[in-house]
Formats: structure tokens, sequence, C-alpha cells
């Protein structure tokens, strides 16, 4: 089933979209093209952003600030034209930052950086046209689509895609990379409640990406055609345990994954700072969207919204888990937000989100 807006619609500027792919359109694709492993491509560049520690709230903050920050500000170089079906290039300042952004949240989530694929990014670069183009969102473009290319559905067929942006800061420009991970990661909206964009970007299998922007729309190829062929062993909570940016709080929705993991019988128990139980709704559990998640709605209370300057530690407990082989086991760990900016945020957040499910 595919659900999109209509085609030849604009998206309105208050309103950022979000489509994450799922595995069965990556099955599709790969029946359209060898199931092969991509290898990292000669010149394909790694971020120099490394791991976080865990917990070090210094250094936390100084990663925010000379790290994040300075990404959210470099424009796209869009250098197509959307009108003419002329793909164009980005910058590499905002390929590059696209990439860091992404290694910086890996990094916070203590996952190995990922370097850029000029292929993909190409096929990247031909999927937000589409995008934009069209107004809409999809994984599947139809060939009679404006401006389709079997590059643009290579790339929307494995990749996040967004599209649309709330009005930003002044010192924001409207669309860049860096800012669509941050609306990967906050994943917000009913229809993302199962956090597909920001599980794709933290899967442990994820060991390269191509991007590709023009001023309204962002296209992350994140799946390789063997996608199965990774897995991982760590357990991947976000927000991440330690210190953590508030700025960066995706509004009360968490996530827990782990490979193969059942969660259908997990239990969730969240504390604030005084052991006052924070309220906990579980989204419905969907698997397709890399590693098996569960996904939840904490309601953290006024007394954390009315106290910005305040490190605020949430203590977390997910039992009930099911591994591999039979085993259930439960995982406990404490997030600590805190204040990570000097001054006004630089994120704008999105005004609205709608996600692209496609099943087949």
């Amino acid at each position: 089933m595919m659900r999109r807006r209509r085609v030849g619609a604009t998206a309105p500027a208050s309103r950022l979209v979000l489509s994450a792919v799922s595995m069965g359109v990556v099955l599709l694709a790969a029946l359209l093209i060898a199931a092969v492993l991509i290898a990292a491509a000669p010149g394909a560049a790694a971020s120099p952003v490394v791991a976080t520690e865990p917990g070090d709230r210094a250094q936390v903050i100084e990663r925010y600030r000379s790290v994040l920050e300075p990404l959210l500000r470099i424009p796209t170089g869009f250098s197509g034209n959307v009108a003419g079906c002329d793909p164009g290039t980005i910058s590499q300042a905002n390929a590059d930052a696209t990439l860091a952004a992404v290694n910086y949240v890996r990094g916070l989530a203590q996952l190995p950086p990922v370097v850029l694929n000029p292929r993909r990014s190409a096929e990247a670069q031909a999927s937000a046209l589409i995008m934009a183009a069209n107004g809409s969102l999809t994984h599947a473009p139809e060939k009679d689509a404006r401006c389709w290319t079997k590059a643009g559905y290579d790339g929307a067929s494995h990749g996040n895609l967004s599209l649309g942006w709330s009005d930003p800061p002044a010192a924001v420009p409207q669309s860049t990379g860096p800012r669509a991970v941050l609306g990967y990661m906050e994943d917000p909206g009913a229809s993302n409640d199962f956090a597909g964009h920001r599980r794709w970007l933290l899967w442990q299998g994820l060991a390269e990406i191509g991007t590709g922007d023009t001023d309204v729309s962002n296209t992350i190829v994140v799946i390789p055609e063997d996608f199965a062929a990774h897995r991982g062993t760590a357990w991947v909570p976000w927000p991440s345990a330690g210190a953590f940016p508030r700025e960066l709080e995706p509004s009360g929705r968490w996530s827990l994954s782990y490979p193969n993991a059942d969660f259908s019988r997990a239990r969730i128990k969240m504390t604030g700072p005084d052991g006052t139980s924070i309220k906990v709704r579980v989204n419905p559990i969907r698997s397709g969207y890399a590693d098996n998640t569960i996904v939840w709605e904490a309601a953290l209370p006024s007394s954390y919204r009315s106290a910005p300057d305040v490190d605020y530690p949430v203590t977390v407990t997910v039992s009930g888990v099911r591994l591999p082989g039979g085993k259930v086991v439960k995982r406990t760990w404490t997030t600590t937000l805190v204040r990570a900016t000097s001054g006004p945020s630089l994120r704008a957040r999105p005004g609205g989100l709608e996600a692209v499910l496609v099943r087949r």
C-alpha cells in the first residue's frame, strides 16, 4: 500500500515532510538491480567526527557548539534547476556537512562513522530533484513523474526523504542536509511513530551514505542492496545514555534498538531526577526499518521545560525484551538532558511532518 501527497502539489513552507523507506521497497529494488555489496568508492571521505564519551558532559556541550552548530549554517550550494529537470549538484561543503551531521548523531550513540559514496550521492541528488519537482514524496516514483530517472528511482527506493521546512532562524539556510538529519532524528508526527528515519541513521550495518539536496528537498541514501548481511550486537537508545543535548531531545519520542530483538512484550519505566514516574505510551511495533526497535512517547513534566538551564537526568528501564535464542533481558540507563547551546538554538523544528510508507 502506498500513501502519497497529490502529485504536483507544493509542500507548504510551514511543513516538513519526511519518508522512511522500508525493507519491502528495498527488496523490490533488489529484483531490479544486482544484489551486490557496494564497496566504498574511490575518493569517498569519512567525517572526522568520532564517538562522544558517554556521560562526558563537557565534551557533549563542546561538540554541539563546535561541530553541529556550524554545520547548520552551511547552504546547499544547489546548482540545478527544478523547473528544467536539471539535478545539478550540491557544494562539497554541504555534502561534507551532511556526512558530519550523520556521524555526529552516530557518535552520540557510540556508533562508528560512515563515509560518502559518490555514486549513491548522485542517486540521492536525482531523487531530491524528483521530490521537489512533484511536490510529494514516494519511494517508488512512477516513470510518468516529472524529472523521473532511473538514478532518482534508485535513490528514492533506498533512502530517507524530506520535503519542506518550517521557517528557520535568520542565520540558518532554508533547507540543508544537516537540518534534514535533525528532522530525521526527531521523526515527529503520527505517521512516523515507528521512527523509521532515525533507525536507518542509527543502523549498526550502516557503512556509507549518499546525500543530495535541492533548495526544498533532501534524500539520504542509507540502504545497500545487501542490507540483510549487516548485523550488530549493540543496544542503541535515543536519546543516548549519559549527557545528551536537550536541544536534540526528540519531543518525547524515545527509542531503543537491538538487532532481531522481540520487543512485543517489553515494558518501559521512566523516572525523573526526584524519582517521580514519567508517563509513557508505547507505540505500535513495526519491523522492516533497520534494526528492531521499540518507540515510545515520554510525557516529560513541566519541571523539565520550565528550567532549561538545569541538567535533567532521566532513568529508563526496558524489561521483557526477548533476544534471539529466547533469553529475556532488561536494560537500564540514565540520560541526562543538558543545555548545549550558549545562545538561541539554530535548530528549526518541523512545523509538521508526514511519512510515505510503502509496503509490498
